[in-house]
């Protein structure tokens, strides 16, 4: 019966087989005399065994990463909820604590989460930090040549690499303007796009293009055209077969784009410059989250830092001073 509950629950969250093998495996191995698949192993569990399994995980380097470890914790919380709720298995001490909201003392995940927020061992989640400028540099140099490469070739006899390239260079380049997360700028239809007007609308905002990239744009919605791809209702960044790119970023090209040419292999860096930029602007941080999509912890990741170099304070500074009201009269 704990077999087919545990084949079951995995079923429906197969996201979870690691964990949860990694889990089996601890106890058959590690807890003499005991089986997961045996009632009074599961009666007699509580949250400080559960703990002891993720300890006996770190310290066979089977999980290093805090991140992984509270998706540890929650697989096993949540297979343990799902046999008590669907047998006749009782243990009364871990499922009340598995029935409190997270953030009740006492609580399963309050415990297990302090616990691996306190460890010395696991290893943060990698912070990406935002592109510097001469990064970025390289990088819109980078596009610009692609881009041209693109609009030199005849729409109808472009190559696949460099339709590939083109629209991956204008995605970077959009991103590095408005700090757009994939996620959204994926979504952005090909009609939310106007030449004429120089405009392109995001989540609702209307964004002037750069003459630049205005220009580029142009080239590239004409060349849209003339592949016959979906004008009225496509997207407006699209693989060589006109469909739109896949929810992860691989599908785009970009990270691999990345990895070539500035040693990136995530483009939460170029997230992050663009809504930099956006911050020293003093754009509304509720602004910047509905127009980009980012989360509040990219959000905080962007603020100032005292690390700053002061020449980049200096900017900042003055930037701000010659735009107030008594500047003009001093």
């Amino acid at each position: 019966m704990i077999r087919e509950l545990k084949d079951r629950f995995l079923n429906e969250n197969p996201g979870y087989i690691n964990d949860i093998n990694n889990f089996i495996n601890y106890i058959e191995t590690q807890i003499e005399q005991a089986s997961f698949y045996n009632e009074f192993t599961l009666r007699g569990m509580t949250v400080k065994g559960i703990l002891n399994s993720l300890e006996y995980l770190v310290n066979i380097e089977q999980i290093q990463k805090k991140e992984p470890a509270k998706k540890y914790i929650s697989a096993v919380g949540q297979l343990f909820a799902y046999i008590f709720d669907n047998s006749e298995i009782q243990n009364i001490s871990l499922k009340s604590q598995l029935d409190l909201p997270q953030k009740r003392k006492g609580s399963y995940l309050k415990v297990c989460y302090d616990f691996i927020s306190k460890s010395e061992v696991l290893q943060d989640k990698e912070s990406y930090k935002a592109l510097d400028d001469a990064t970025v540099n390289k990088l819109i140099i980078w596009c610009d040549n692609k881009i041209d490469k693109a609009i030199d070739q005849n729409s109808n006899n472009i190559k696949d690499i460099n339709f590939k390239h083109m629209v991956a260079a204008l995605c970077i380049k959009l991103i590095l303007l408005t700090g757009c997360t994939y996620r959204v700028v994926r979504a952005i239809k090909i009609s939310d796009l106007d030449t004429e007007l120089s405009l392109i609308t995001v989540n609702g905002y209307d964004i002037r293009l750069p003459l630049g990239l205005s220009r580029q744009f142009k080239y590239y919605k004409q060349i849209y055209i003339d592949k016959k791809f979906n004008y009225l209702e496509g997207f407006l960044f699209v693989g060589t077969d006109g469909k739109q790119w896949g929810s992860g970023t691989s599908s785009s090209g970009i990270t691999n784009y990345l990895k070539t040419e500035i040693e990136k292999t995530d483009i939460t860096g170029i997230i992050k410059y663009g809504i930099t930029q956006l911050m020293l602007q003093d754009v509304n941080d509720s602004v910047i989250i509905r127009l980009t999509g980012a989360n509040k912890d990219i959000i905080e990741d962007c603020l100032p830092q005292d690390s700053k170099k002061e020449i980049e304070w200096f900017s900042y500074i003055n930037s701000k001073i010659v735009k107030t009201g008594i500047y003009k009269e001093l």
